[in-house]
C-alpha cells in the first residue's frame, strides 16, 4: 500500500483568511479534493467550496498532480518535492519554495 493512499488535510490560516483542504489519495492514482477558501475583514466575509480531481504519481522524492476545478476542463500541472512523509504527516515544498503540510484525517 502507498505511504499517500488514504484521506489527508492541510489548513492556511491568516488574520483576514483561512483555507482548508481535504484531498483523497486512492490507490488508481486518481485523487479528489475538496477545498473551502473563507476570507474575511471588518464586518464582512465570504466562503467558497470547490470540488478538485485529478491524478497523483510519487516517484522517489517527487510529487506530481493534475488537478481540474469542477467548474472547468482544463487540467493543471503541479510538482513538489516531498520534504518527509510519515504515516499521519507529510511535508511538500512547491516549486516556489512554500512549505505545506499534511495530516492524516481521523475519522
Amino acid at each position: 500500500m502507498n505511504k499517500l493512499q488514504g484521506e489527508w488535510i492541510t489548513v492556511d490560516a491568516g488574520p483576514s483568511h483561512k483555507t482548508t483542504q481535504v484531498c483523497e489519495f486512492f490507490e488508481n492514482t486518481q485523487r479528489t479534493c475538496i477545498i473551502e477558501e473563507a476570507s474575511f475583514s471588518a464586518k464582512f466575509g465570504e466562503a467558497h467550496i470547490n470540488k478538485v480531481t485529478g491524478t497523483w504519481r510519487l516517484d522517489g522524492e517527487t510529487l506530481t498532480v493534475t488537478e481540474t476545478l469542477n467548474f472547468s476542463s482544463v487540467a493543471h500541472q503541479f510538482q513538489f518535492k516531498v520534504k518527509s512523509i510519515t504515516a499521519n504527516q507529510f511535508v511538500l515544498v512547491s516549486e516556489h519554495g512554500d512549505t505545506t503540510t499534511w495530516h492524516r484525517a481521523n475519522h
